[in-house]
């Protein structure tokens, strides 16, 4: 059983990465879901003030832990080659342990209710032009492969 290094109710830190580095930390446990809490914070552990929050802010803050240094560079060395991913760690007797990595949490469809942080975490997210037109590509030469297949199955 992962027991919290602070003895106090062991936390998730749920770190958003983009290219490898990490821009926004949700902090998550069982008495902040019991409480309906939620905070962000950024790399530097100030607090990402919402304008608009669907749960409280948890009164006190959450301290920084005291593996947070570790658990940034373990997010960063995680997903130094992926353009996005969530890394979830948790801060333990035993060191960081990682929980998972996740590249679409929520199923990419779940948001904060507040569409600044929305947005501003969306622009985070840097597709490289060349990248994103070899995808365009391959997909219409994957379409015009199937659309020919097929025209060749109706002709025979």
């Amino acid at each position: 059983m992962l027991e919290s290094k602070d003895e106090k109710s062991l936390k998730d830190y749920r770190l958003y990465t983009f290219h490898g580095v990490v821009k926004a930390i949700n902090v998550g446990s069982p008495v902040f879901r019991n409480n309906g809490e939620n905070v962000f914070f950024d790399a530097d552990w100030n607090e990402i003030v919402l304008t608009k929050y669907s749960e409280a802010r948890p009164d006190p803050l959450p301290e920084m832990p005291a593996g947070f240094g570790e658990m940034i560079q373990a997010a960063q060395n995680l997903c130094e080659s992926i353009d996005f991913a969530r890394v979830d760690l948790y801060d333990t007797s035993k060191g960081v342990i990682l929980g998972e990595i996740t590249i679409y949490p929520g199923g990419g469809r779940k948001l904060t209710p507040c569409p600044r942080f929305n947005t501003w975490l969306g622009d985070q997210w840097r597709i490289g032009t060349s990248d994103s037109i070899a995808a365009f590509i391959l997909m219409v030469a994957f379409t015009l492969r199937s659309y020919a297949k097929r025209l060749i199955q109706v002709r025979t």
